[in-house]
């Protein structure tokens, strides 16, 4: 019996940590680090793309074709308002990644989950809490973007005519969005 159980043991493989308990185990300084780099220079590059939504949003009649025209002969077009994006985005990030692996370690810490059921609700849970956690400054730069974008009030204009609570204008829909995507981001 005592043979037999060593036996068993040996033979079926230890379970192997999920890529979410990986990650609460890294340093936060050098998680940090790494959103805030992947998170600037991501932006950087897709921000064209946000140029392009915003510019068809607002003004249906801008073609494609339009849109590259005046990409070609004006090219610091395509990155307008991608300095208040860019630095909002990259705390946001790391807040991100923080709030989340905090809330993970947090549950798994008292959870203890057992099941698979359990880890998923667990890093839900997490994702919620780094959806809510990006909201905080994800919000007001997204808005800020937008208002570089479409020219119609600089940044400082904004905040002098909408001051600070301004700047969280549609935060309540921008937290369950945020909310909801991290939730599915990380499980």
């Amino acid at each position: 019996p005592a043979s037999e159980s060593r036996e068993h043991s040996a033979a079926t493989p230890a379970p192997t940590p999920s890529p979410q308990g990986k990650m609460a185990h890294h340093s936060a300084a050098g998680t940090a680090v790494v959103s805030m780099m992947s998170a600037g220079i991501s932006q950087f590059l897709h921000h064209p793309v946000y140029t392009f939504k915003t510019h068809r949003q607002r003004k249906s009649h801008l073609s494609m074709g339009e849109f590259l025209l005046n990409a070609k002969n004006h090219p610091s077009f395509l990155f307008k308002g991608v300095m208040p994006r860019s630095l909002g985005c990259m705390p946001e990030k790391m807040l991100k990644m923080q709030a989340y692996m905090t809330v993970l370690r947090f549950m798994e810490d008292r959870v203890k989950p057992n099941s698979e059921k359990a880890k998923l609700a667990t890093w839900c849970v997490a994702g919620c809490a780094a959806g809510m956690a990006t909201t905080v400054i994800g919000c007001p730069a997204e808005l800020l973007m937008v208002q570089a974008q479409t020219g119609n009030v600089s940044v400082r204009q904004f905040f002098r005519q909408k001051g600070l609570r301004g700047v969280y204008q549609g935060a309540s829909v921008t937290i369950w969005r945020d909310m909801a995507f991290n939730m599915a981001f990380f499980t």
